[in-house]
């Protein structure tokens, strides 16, 4: 299964984590299968820029935990975070040198964060409206157009080799590009790899 995750912090380093949202779905189909999401107090004075950024202020925490009974700090609900990591063949989530500041794992991850965009940014260059999604949604989005992508643009090299071949002017390069292209393939949809990161990116191959 593949882990869609996305954070909140109060600041870049050396911080606590506030908000965790996560969504669990079917390597193949990509559909959903279970998602949540929880909201955790700073071990730490609140870092008032980091929150003008995500709105997590003591007030905003206190509202989003009413009802729900979890640990008070991310780092002391370890177990949960465990459990579900322990679900994943694969973490997508934006940025993975950030995510492994607060969460540590074994698990091949892969970020979506490509030249130093922002999320909104890699929305917009994919045709999608970010006003209408979550960050862990906006993942989910953008990785069902990694899927697309990339099949189409397999296809698109086998009719090139089976078009070359006709003419008898086989392009050894794009033999081996399709057969590369295709075991990737096969490696991303066993969940034997990450998603390579320029497959968001048709112009780029």
């Amino acid at each position: 299964m593949i882990l869609l995750i996305a954070i909140e912090t109060n600041g870049l380093y050396n911080c606590s984590l506030l908000g965790f949202k996560w969504k669990l779905v079917d390597q193949h189909t990509l559909k959903q299968i279970e998602s949540g999401e929880r909201y955790y107090f700073p071990q730490e004075p609140y870092n008032m820029e980091a929150i003008k950024n995500n709105g997590l202020t003591e007030e905003k925490i206190t509202s989003l935990r009413q009802g729900q009974d979890y640990s008070a700090h991310f780092d002391d609900d370890s177990k949960y975070i465990n459990e579900l990591l322990n679900k994943a063949d694969l973490i997508v989530t934006f940025n993975t040198e950030f995510l492994s500041r607060f969460i540590s794992h074994n698990t091949p991850a892969y970020g979506l964060q490509f030249r130093y965009q922002t999320l909104f940014e890699l929305a917009i260059e994919n045709s999608i409206d970010p006003s209408k999604y979550s960050k862990v949604e906006l993942y989910h989005e953008l990785i069902k157009q990694t899927f697309e992508r990339f099949t189409k643009y397999l296809s698109r090299i086998l009719k090139k080799i089976k078009k070359s071949q006709q003419t008898s002017e086989v392009i050894e390069d794009d033999i081996e590009q399709y057969k590369h292209l295709r075991e990737m393939k096969m490696q991303i949809e066993t969940m034997h790899n990450t998603f390579p990161k320029y497959l968001l990116h048709e112009d780029e191959i």
